[in-house]
C-alpha cells in the first residue's frame, strides 16, 4: 500500500456579497469614511480594538477546533509530554539477568507487577496461570531454555537473518540481504520490536541485551512519518506488549503506552471508524492515498492490541474505541455474516462487493474468536459473531477443487465466485481448529484439516517446496492440475500462515505429521532463501534463485517464531514445558502472544 504525506493546508473562507449597493456605497449615506474614523481615535483606541479582535479570532479558532476533534485525541500531546517528564531516565544494561531473573510470573495479571507468588495465600484474589505456564517463564527469564534439535536448527536461522540485520540495517525496519542496505516504511526499527518476544521464547540473551538496549536508548515515535495504523498496531504495538508480558520489564510498557496515546488521533472520524494512516509526529490522519476508504482487516485487527492495553493502564478508552467498530460493522447489512473488503470512514458504510478471507478481509474474522476468548469467554456477542461468519464461509466460500478434491477458500465479486486463494488465507485452518479447541463445533476442527492439507499441498507441488502468494483452483472437470500459478502470483514472501496453522493444528490434536509438514517448509526456506547475510523473498517459486532482495520483518516475528514453537518437546527430564500454552495466550496476528485476561 503505498504512502503519502499529505499536504493539504486549510484556508478560512470569507464571502462577501453585494446587498443593496446604493446603501453601502453611497457618499450621502456613508460621509465619513472607515480610514478618516480611524485616524479620528487615539492611539490607545486603536490597540484596545486590535487587541479585542485578535482574542475574538483566536478564540473562534480554538472553539472551531477542539468542537471537531475526539475529545480522546485532544490529550494525547499533553500525555505525552507527562510520559516523557515522569520518565526521563534513560538507562542501558550488558546484564539481561537484572531485568528477567526471578522476576514473578504473572502472564494472567500482568499489571500486578510486584506480587510476591510466594506469598500469595489467597488464589481467589490472584488468578494465576497454571504450573505449565509458570514453568516455562520462569525458564525464559532465568534463560533456560530447553530447545530440541529442530528447535535448534531454527535458532540458528534467526541468529543468521539477526546478523545480517545488526550489520547491515540496524536501528531501520527492514534488511536487504543482497545489496546489503535496508528499507525505512515507518522509522522504528521494525525488525527489532517486532522480534523483541521471539527472542525472549527461543531464550536468546545476547540478542535481547541488544534489541532492549536500542528499545530504551533509541526508539523514538516522535517522527515526522504516516504509518499505517493497522501495521503499527500489530507489530509494534503488538510486540511491545508482548514483550513487556513475557519479561515484565517496564521498558517495553512505557513504549507501548506512548505509541497507543499517539495513534488516537486515527480514530477521530464522523463515523467512528478509524482512518488507515497517520502522523505520528503531528497526530494528523487521513485515509490512504488510493481513497478513503479503509480496509475491513485495517479497522478490525486492532482490537486484542488496543483491550489489552486498556487492560494494563486500566484506561478503558482505548477497549471503548475498538469495541465501537465492531459494535458498528455488526450492524451493517452482510450476507451470513460475510463483509465486504472496504469500509467508508465518513459514512461508517461497505463500499466494496468483494468478500474474501485474503487480503484486507482476512484478520477480521481472524480476531472475532480471539477476541472471545481474550475475555476468558466472557464476552459471547464475539463468539455469536464469529459462528455466523463461519458457517457463512463454508456455505458460501469453502469448495473442493478437481481432480483430487482439495478444499480451499474462495471469493465473491458481488454475485460472482472466484477459486482464487492467497496464501494469506491458510491462516484460517489454525483458527478454526482454536474455535473447535475452545468447544466449537467439531466439523471447524474438520474443515481445518483439510484446509491445513491444501496450504501444504500449495508448498509441495512447486519446484522450490515453497508456496506461491496467490494460486487459483481448477474448477474444470477436464483439467487435470487442482492448482495453477499466475506468473504475476509466483513471489514468497516467506509468509508464516501455514506454519502457523501447522502448529495449532500440533498442539491440538498431536498428530506429528504437522511437525513433519513444518519442516519440510523450514528445510525449503533454508535452501531456497537463504543467503550469505540473511533470508530474501523470492520473485518466483517456479525456479530457483530469483530472489527480490527482502527481509520481511514477519520472517522473524512470526514465522520462525512459529516454527520453533511447533518443534517443542518435553524437556531432559521429561517435564512438558512447551512455551505459550494455547489455554493461556491468544497470539495477535503478527504471532505475538497476549494473556488470556478476565475483564470482569
Amino acid at each position: 500500500m503505498s504512502k503519502y504525506t499529505s499536504n493539504q493546508q486549510e484556508f478560512i473562507g470569507m464571502d462577501i456579497r453585494q446587498v443593496d449597493t446604493d446603501y453601502y456605497n453611497s457618499k450621502s449615506r456613508r460621509p465619513v469614511s472607515l480610514k478618516r474614523a480611524w485616524n479620528r481615535i487615539s492611539s490607545f483606541q486603536r490597540l484596545a480594538i486590535i487587541c479585542g479582535t485578535t482574542i475574538i479570532v483566536m478564540l473562534t479558532v480554538v472553539r472551531f477546533t477542539n468542537g471537531n476533534v475526539h475529545p480522546d485525541a485532544q490529550q494525547i500531546l499533553e500525555d505525552i509530554r507527562r510520559d516523557k517528564a515522569a520518565s526521563q531516565l534513560r538507562y542501558k544494561t550488558d546484564n539481561p539477568e537484572k531485568f528477567l531473573a526471578n522476576r514473578p510470573v504473572r502472564p494472567m495479571r500482568p499489571h500486578l507487577s510486584n506480587i510476591d507468588i510466594g506469598q500469595v495465600n489467597n488464589k481467589a484474589q490472584v488468578n494465576l496461570q497454571s504450573n505449565d505456564a509458570a514453568s516455562w517463564l520462569d525458564n525464559i527469564r532465568q534463560w533456560k531454555v530447553h530447545r530440541t534439535d529442530r528447535q535448534k536448527e531454527v535458532v540458528k536461522a534467526f541468529q543468521h537473518a539477526w546478523k545480517g540485520y545488526k550489520k547491515f540495517a540496524w536501528g531501520r525496519d527492514e534488511l536487504h540481504p543482497i545489496s546489503k542496505s535496508y528499507s525505512t516504511w515507518f522509522d522504528i526499527g521494525l525488525t527489532i520490536v517486532d522480534s523483541l518476544d521471539t527472542i525472549l521464547i527461543m531464550g536468546l540473551k545476547d540478542e535481547y541485551a541488544e534489541a532492549r538496549e536500542w528499545v530504551t536508548n533509541e526508539l523514538t515515535f516522535n517522527k515526522h512519518r504516516d504509518v499505517n495504523l493497522f501495521e503499527i498496531t500489530i507489530r509494534a504495538l503488538g510486540g511491545l506488549l508482548s514483550a513487556y508480558n513475557i519479561s515484565g520489564d517496564q521498558v517495553f510498557l512505557k513504549q507501548a503506552k506512548e505509541l497507543g496515546h499517539r495513534l488516537l488521533p486515527a480514530f477521530s472520524t464522523p463515523s467512528g471508524i478509524p482512518y488507515s494512516d497517520i502522523n505520528l509526529g503531528s497526530g494528523t490522519a487521513h485515509g490512504p492515498s488510493y481513497g478513503g476508504d479503509s480496509s475491513l482487516s485495517e479497522v478490525s485487527t486492532l482490537q486484542l492490541e488496543f483491550r489489552y492495553l486498556s487492560y494494563l493502564t486500566k484506561d478503558e478508552k482505548y477497549k471503548r474505541l475498538v469495541d465501537d467498530i465492531i459494535t458498528k460493522i455488526q450492524k451493517l447489512p452482510k450476507k451470513d455474516g460475510l463483509c465486504p473488503m472496504y469500509i467508508n470512514t465518513h459514512t461508517g458504510q461497505f463500499t466494496s462487493g468483494t468478500i474474501t478471507l485474503g487480503a484486507r478481509g482476512d484478520s477480521y474474522y481472524e480476531y472475532l474468536l480471539k477476541q472471545w476468548v481474550q475475555t476468558g469467554k466472557q464476552e459471547t456477542r464475539f463468539k455469536e459473531y464469529y459462528e455466523e461468519a463461519i458457517n457463512g464461509v463454508i456455505k458460501h466460500l469453502v469448495k473442493k477443487s478437481i481432480p483430487n478434491q482439495l478444499t480451499y477458500v474462495g471469493e465473491m465479486h458481488g454475485s460472482q465466485f472466484s477459486p482464487k486463494m492467497d496464501h494469506l488465507v491458510c491462516f484460517l485452518a489454525g483458527n478454526l481448529a482454536l474455535g473447535a479447541h475452545n468447544g466449537l463445533s467439531a466439523n471447524h476442527l474438520q474443515v481445518g484439516k483439510e484446509l491445513a492439507e491444501t496450504c501444504y499441498q500449495m508448498y509441495a507441488r512447486m519446484p522450490t517446496f515453497l508456496s506461491p502468494e496467490i494460486v487459483y483452483f481448477n474448477t474444470n472437470p477436464h483439467g487435470i492440475e487442482d492448482i495453477i500459478v499466475k506468473s504475476n502470483d509466483a513471489h514468497n514472501l516467506l509468509r508464516p500462515e501455514t506454519v502457523e496453522s501447522l502448529f495449532i493444528l500440533y498442539r491440538i490434536t498431536r498428530d506429528t505429521k504437522y511437525k513433519e509438514y513444518g519442516w519440510k517448509i523450514f528445510k525449503a526456506f533454508e535452501r531456497e532463501c537463504r543467503v550469505e547475510n540473511g533470508y530474501s523473498s523470492l520473485n518466483s517459486v517456479k525456479e530457483h534463485g530469483s530472489y527480490r532482495d527482502k527481509l520481511e520483518s514477519f520472517f522473524l516475528a512470526e514465522t520462525l517464531k512459529y516454527l520453533f514453537l511447533l518443534f517443542s518437546d518435553d524437556d531432559d527430564l521429561g517435564r512438558n514445558v512447551e512455551p505459550v500454552p494455547l489455554d493461556q495466550y491468544i497470539f495477535n496476528t503478527e504471532a505475538h502472544p497476549l494473556p488470556i485476561i478476565q475483564w470482569y
